[in-house]
């Protein structure tokens, strides 16, 4: 079949889509990131992410990818973009939480006694371009040359946020550590 008539019949079918339409949506069904964000504020935003990081379906998780050596930035990447598809925040407060969802994560390796990987060093190059128009050489730097002998930066994270991370236990707990028990909740010891 001659190419030419393959494409007119291509492009003469009339079940395709009209151009443009992909940019259009039923304004009664909009995306979640076409709404008002759930937040408006970096303080707000940085705990709720705090709260989900340290629950119980994603801590270990985190915890376990950092220890695979998985860069900081990408989960920072990861949980930032989930945020805004869920309609969480907006792109310009994406961008406002970088840096403090990055101390978030290297906060939460420190006190599990992991040594985070910021980002893979093939991609300082592109990380650095792209975190110039976010963060500051400065506190890229910082984050870079993170050390748990020098802490986090003064003005990482909010107070609150820096005290509930000082509240979560240090090191972290295998699956195979027997149990603690008491004599109270043996049922073979129970008298009465």
């Amino acid at each position: 079949m001659d190419p030419d008539k393959e494409n007119i019949d291509y492009y003469s079918r009339m079940d395709r889509p009209i151009p443009g339409e992909g940019l259009t949506t039923d304004p009664k069904t909009p995306y979640p990131w076409e709404q008002p964000p759930k937040f408006t504020s970096v303080i707000q935003a940085s705990e709720y992410i705090f709260d989900q990081l340290v629950s119980e379906e994603l801590h270990t998780t985190i915890l376990d990818a950092m220890e695979e050596d998985v860069p900081v930035m990408d989960l920072t990447r990861y949980i930032l973009f989930q945020g805004f598809t869920e309609g969480l925040w907006n792109p310009d407060l994406l961008l406002l939480l970088v840096e403090p969802t990055a101390y978030i994560f290297v906060a939460l390796a420190e006190r599990a006694l992991i040594d985070p990987v910021v980002y893979k060093e093939e991609d300082e190059d592109d990380i650095a371009l792209a975190a110039e128009t976010v963060v500051t050489k400065e506190g890229l730097n910082q984050l870079k040359n993170y050390s748990v002998e020098e802490g986090l930066p003064e003005n990482a994270l909010s107070e609150e946020l820096k005290q509930k991370i000082a509240e979560l236990p240090e090191g972290r707990k295998s699956l195979l550590e027997k149990p603690e028990t008491t004599e109270e909740t043996s049922l073979l010891r129970r008298t009465g």
